[in-house]
């Protein structure tokens, strides 16, 4: 008798086709009877059971839904309480009739999926694991239903956020549903496996199922998969950043959903507040409120005290912090909270993360002491439920770790963020060899959030705390940079690879890349004109810069190599050399200010230090007026007593410096600071500038190396046209002469063009040369707000907004056209402009150096600690070891003789550090203005 407590039969008929046989099987057996009261019992009980199964959706008892905070089946007890009678008539109707084992297995199966989508768990669970039992016991484990039951048990696990035992179901159902005939099931296995992989911190192995499932659908035309699988689409775009495809994808999964669910309906309801989130992320409050406001008065009316109802209020709460009403954020929280402690219990992930926005509510509100009680409860709980690192997990941590801090409890600080720190290097370390170059830039933009909190605890407390002073330096050094390091990374990998698959794949990503450069020179009117598709373009370069970063056994190297930390690089340093981290923080005090503070981490072969530099705002302004004055050859007494002065007081007794800036420091031309005493800092200091002192460990090879120029590539006053549009450069096809008859006495192998024959083809032609030197003009167009034309030097105005790379570049020959805006390129040609989108992919992998002897060409869009994106950053993805740069437009005669006097030094020593400082100094002597001697910078990686 124990096991009939079990059993009980529902009959449904679901829309998926692997459900169509059940209404034949019920007919079936009511033709059998032979009693004719008990086979109207059965007719009228099964009318009472399909009655009420109509209230839910088919998607209730399959698929897994991705929601902002967690995941889940589409829940829809609205009508659970009208169940419980009809559920005790089927109990008893089952167990006075005799059945057979597959017809129990089969009863237990369809009333474990009523009671889940009642959120009736444990009672779901005996059913399933009943079924299962049975089946096996019956030997039908290669039927649909069998598979059901297996996915079943699969998404119960992981609606309740045991995700080791869902993984296991989950998998075993998609190998028994993939030699199924039933496509129908197979999507949603797959669908299922995705979500928890999402869950679970694998973005891009859930976008690529998610991305299966969605093309099986489509060819299947299952509107209800297709609307479900969009939004776990743009849950995981959510989580990674991707906000635009988030929204893209959300909109797409409501429009299919709404020729499939009622307006009103429980789950039509949520993809609705999944788009209301991402408007929340995007900004976009007065659309996410509507949208809340309206779903809170449905559910109310229909539900009353429901998950879904705390849902709703959990994610208004969040809304009015982010807008700053916070007059209802605490009543919304606590009545969330409540209800899912009473629904699904207080340890299940919807109700531990309500506890968790109430507890940050309160030490936002400055309510430390309560805000602490309730994270250590959390952090305790998703522990268990996520791991110990788990994303989920990491987060609560850090949360616990901000409201210790506001505790005053410094030592947990520490230890919590530590390993917070910790996992987030080897999280991107890992996650980030998936990821195509935007990917990698919108998921940093969280990353460097977290990153900028850490700083601000470990600034505020380094002095009670002397160790948090080396975990901040071995933290900046392991992620300051780390774009731009990762992709000039994964091109060494590939270029010395001997995979030939994964050239050809890289070859096939450069064409893409040039045809959408191709693209981004149409305007939109021309784009449809020549039937171009850019989106298509964009995607398809994606897609294969994810191939090749997602080919595990290339980034082995990378994903293992050793954490860089203060110690490493102290022991490079020799006495009088210092390395010098110049960072800007965010100010932040329980969330972040519109205030900032630079700072400079300071290490020696004995010390480090942490100096103020000083606020923000004072410094950028300060840096700006010394380029305008020094542009314009007036003195300037102030800078350096703002930028440099607290930084020159402790560093007595050093006579080089390797340093790595930040912020406004990239613009600022150090070597022309003049000291207290008159002394320029070029006459003071050997500086070497770096994208991260970690390069010291790479330079200093390269130094005792002093590996001399083989071979050179250098451009020279290209024919711009014939109109007289843009300005010869004749002094630079004289500095090219110079420099080549001087490079061929020293034994060099030099290639110089000028003219008509200085062509962007050529320049993309080139291969790996040890130096490229490009004398022509350069620019960066800083802001297109006020541009009123469709393109811009060649380039669609929109594009070019989007993408810095696209606003910085050099003129080569034949490039007077793209000053006129109707005038419409041909198909494949060159337009004559390089820009730095397409310097990146230039072939200079063993180029030890780019000289860009143009305006500018070490401006760019600023990004706090990834650099200068415009063509220094270019030209380094490129492969380039190093690269001379210039801050403002220079004199003709002075940027020769500089050249002049580099070339000759370093042809002759092979140290282009040394012998571009000498030349700096040895040009100081006849320009005496630092207008003249100070524009060029080197940078080395």
């Amino acid at each position: 008798m124990k096991k009939n407590i079990y059993v009980a039969v529902l009959s449904i008929v679901f829309s998926l086709s692997g459900f169509a046989q059940l209404g034949g099987f019920m007919k079936d057996k009511a033709n059998q009877a032979k009693d004719k009261a008990k086979a109207k019992v059965r007719e009228k009980t099964t009318e009472s059971w399909e009655k009420h199964q109509n209230e839910y959706d088919a998607s209730n008892f399959n698929y897994a839904i991705s929601f902002l905070d967690n995941s889940g089946v589409f829940e829809a007890d609205e009508k659970g309480g009208a169940f419980n009678s009809n559920l005790t008539s089927a109990a008893k109707f089952a167990n006075n009739e005799e059945k057979t084992i597959e017809e129990r297995a089969y009863t237990n199966l369809k009333n474990g999926e009523i009671l889940m989508a009642s959120n009736k768990f444990s009672m779901a669970e005996q059913s399933f694991k009943l079924a299962k039992v049975l089946y096996e016991e019956d030997g039908k484990k290669s039927t649909d239903n069998y598979g059901q039951t297996v996915s079943d048990l699969g998404l119960l696990y992981q609606s309740r956020g045991r995700y080791s035992k869902a993984k296991t179901y989950n998998e075993d159902a998609i190998k028994l549903r993939e030699s199924s005939s039933n496509k129908g099931m197979l999507i949603v296995s797959i669908n299922n496996n995705a979500v928890l992989k999402k869950e679970t911190g694998f973005y891009t192995e859930a976008e690529a199922d998610f991305k299966k499932a969605l093309e099986i659908a489509k060819i299947q035309n299952d509107a209800l998969a297709k609307a479900l699988i969009c939004n776990n689409l743009a849950m995981t775009y959510l989580d990674m950043n991707k906000l635009k495809d988030a929204e893209s994808q959300m909109n797409t999964s409501i429009s299919e959903a709404s020729s499939i669910l009622k307006d009103n309906s429980s789950n039509f309801i949520k993809l609705q507040i999944n788009l209301a989130n991402i408007y929340r992320f995007e900004k976009k409050y007065d659309d996410a409120e509507k949208l809340y406001l309206k779903a809170i008065e449905v559910k109310e009316k229909k539900l009353g005290a429901h998950p879904d109802l705390a849902h709703l209020k959990k994610g208004l709460a969040q809304l009015y912090m982010e807008m700053g009403k916070n007059g209802e954020v605490e009543k919304l929280l606590q009545s969330a909270y409540d209800i899912n402690k009473r629904k699904l219990g207080e340890s299940n992930p919807a109700t531990v993360s309500t506890q968790q926005e109430l507890a940050n509510f309160y030490r936002f509100n400055n309510n430390s002491a309560k805000a602490l009680e309730l994270m250590l409860k959390v952090t305790e709980k998703k522990k268990t439920i996520y791991g110990e690192t788990h994303p989920n997990y990491i987060q609560a941590l850090e949360d616990l770790a901000l409201a210790q801090w506001e505790n005053g409890k410094i030592a947990d600080t520490k230890t919590n963020y530590k390993i917070v720190i910790d996992n987030t290097l080897n999280y991107i370390n890992t996650f980030f060899n998936t990821l195509n170059d935007n990917e990698k830039t919108l998921y940093w933009e969280k990353t460097n959030n977290r990153l900028q909190r850490f700083y601000a605890f470990a600034y505020a407390n380094n002095k009670t705390s002397a160790d948090l002073a080396q975990q901040l330096y071995n933290t900046v050094i392991n992620t300051k940079g780390f774009l731009l390091s990762n992709s000039s990374k994964i091109r060494n990998i590939i270029s010395s690879s001997g995979d030939e698959s994964l050239k050809t794949t890289y070859n096939q990503w450069l064409d893409t890349k040039e045809n959408l450069n191709q693209a981004y020179q149409l305007s939109k009117e021309e784009l449809v004109q020549e039937h171009v598709n850019v989106d298509s373009l964009k995607r398809r370069a994606d897609e294969l810069e994810r191939e090749l970063s997602q080919k595990s056994a290339l980034f082995k190297e990378s994903a293992t190599e050793q954490t860089v930390t203060y110690e490493t690089i102290q022991k490079q340093l020799k006495p009088g050399e210092a390395a010098i981290e110049v960072l800007e923080l965010n100010e932040y005090k329980n969330g972040f200010t519109n205030n900032g503070e630079y700072i400079a981490l300071v290490l020696t072969a004995t010390d480090l230090k942490i100096i103020s530099l000083g606020d923000v705002k004072n410094i950028n302004d300060a840096i700006g007026v010394f380029r305008e004055k020094t542009i314009d050859q007036k003195p300037e007494n102030d800078a350096y007593a703002i930028t440099w002065k607290a930084l020159d007081e402790q560093l007595t007794g050093i006579s080089k410096i390797y340093l790595s800036l930040d912020g406004a420091y990239h613009q600022l031309s150090i070597n022309a600071l003049k000291d207290g005493a008159g002394k320029y800092l070029v006459d003071k200091y050997s500086l070497q500038f770096t994208g991260n002192t970690k390069d010291i460990i790479s330079i200093k090879q390269t130094e005792s190396a002093s590996v001399k120029p083989v071979t050179a590539f250098l451009i020279g006053n290209p024919q711009y046209g014939t109109n007289g549009v843009v300005a010869q450069l004749p002094g630079t096809e004289l500095e090219v002469k110079n420099i080549t008859k001087l490079l061929t006495t020293h034994k060099v192998k030099a290639t110089a063009l000028f003219g008509a024959s200085a062509t962007e083809a050529k320049v993309k032609e080139i291969n790996s040369p040890s130096i490229l030197h490009i004398a022509t003009h350069g620019y960066f167009l800083s802001d297109l707000s006020q541009v009123e034309t469709s393109k811009i030097l060649g380039v669609d105005v929109s594009a070019a907004k989007e993408n810095p790379l696209l606003r910085s570049g050099v003129l080569l020959a034949n490039c007077e056209n793209v000053f006129d805006e109707n005038f419409h390129p041909s198909p494949n040609s060159e337009n004559g402009i390089l820009t730095a989108y397409e310097a990146m992919s230039l072939n200079l992998d063993k180029t030890d150096l780019v000289v860009l002897s143009a305006c500018e060409t070490g401006l760019g869009s600023v990004k706090q600690g990834e650099g200068v994106y415009g063509l220094q950053r270019a030209f380094l993805i490129a492969g380039a070891k190093s690269i001379i740069m210039s801050l403002w437009s220079v004199s003709d005669a002075a940027t020769m003789e500089l050249m002049t006097l580099f070339y000759n030094n370093y042809a002759k020593s092979g140290n282009k550090q040394q012998a571009f400082s000498d030349a700096i100094k040895q040009l100081k002597i006849k320009y005496k203005e630092p207008f003249y001697w100070s524009a060029f910078v080197m940078l080395s990686k």
